[in-house]
């Protein structure tokens, strides 16, 4: 995950499984507009069937654009 921030601080995401907080992806900004890259680990235990994950922006100061890369992996 990629994000950018619009003033110095914390931004981040937060990522969704189903609907259900898997956790949250915080980092802290020292440069405004620098997109960051947002390394996560999640484990789970996954069902068959369709999932669907979400991510939210986790404070005001979160920005993500076209420049900005979003990648899943599930290793089974």
């Amino acid at each position: 995950m990629k994000a950018r921030s619009n003033s110095p601080g914390f931004a981040g995401v937060n990522v969704y499984l189903d609907g259900n907080l898997l956790g949250d992806v915080p980092l802290f900004f020292n440069n405004v507009s620098q997109h960051l890259a947002l390394p996560a680990s999640f484990p789970v235990d996954l069902g068959p069937g369709p999932h669907t994950i979400t991510l939210e922006a986790l404070t005001n100061n979160t920005i993500a654009d076209t420049n900005d890369i979003f990648s899943l992996w599930i290793i089974d």
